[in-house]
């Protein structure tokens, strides 16, 4: 998968990911007791995609697990927060497109991966710009005063 890549978009995609890895954990996600099972899943999706690329066997069902797992995991995380915002959704959204992306590759189902990774990818990108956007950019909105 990497070979199709231009250096380019190489760098962009890593820097995608380590801003996201970033952004998990300046979450919330990481004082809870829910951090264990969703990091254990994210690692059995790396092993996963490790031995997918591999060929070794077990490769489909370490992906099946591990895919379920993150979406059944965040997913219970994500309905017993309280306050949620856009965000928030965002990252739900972006978790979904990955187990969904894991179960599909596990299960075979080729002509359906581009368009698991097109909106794994979008997710992606809409994570980071929102974070960015009310880290960084958006001003807090002041009283009018009198």
């Amino acid at each position: 998968m990497i070979s199709f890549y231009s250096p380019a978009q190489l760098t962009i995609t890593l820097l995608g990911y380590g801003l996201l890895l970033w952004i998990f954990w300046n979450g919330q996600l990481r004082q809870s007791r829910w951090w264990l099972p969703v990091a254990g899943a994210a690692t059995g999706v790396l092993l996963g995609l490790s031995f997918y690329i591999q060929h070794w066997t077990g490769a489909y069902a370490i992906l099946l697990t591990s895919g379920g797992l993150l979406l059944f995991f965040y997913a219970t995380w994500f309905t017993r927060k309280t306050h949620r915002q856009r965000l928030d959704w965002l990252k739900l959204g972006y978790m979904a497109a990955l187990g969904a992306t894991c179960i599909l590759l596990g299960l075979g189902w080729r002509p359906l991966l581009p368009w698991a990774h097109s909106v794994r990818y979008a997710m992606l990108w809409a994570v980071i710009l929102d974070f960015v956007y009310i880290t960084y950019i958006r001003r807090p909105t002041q009283p009018p005063t009198a």
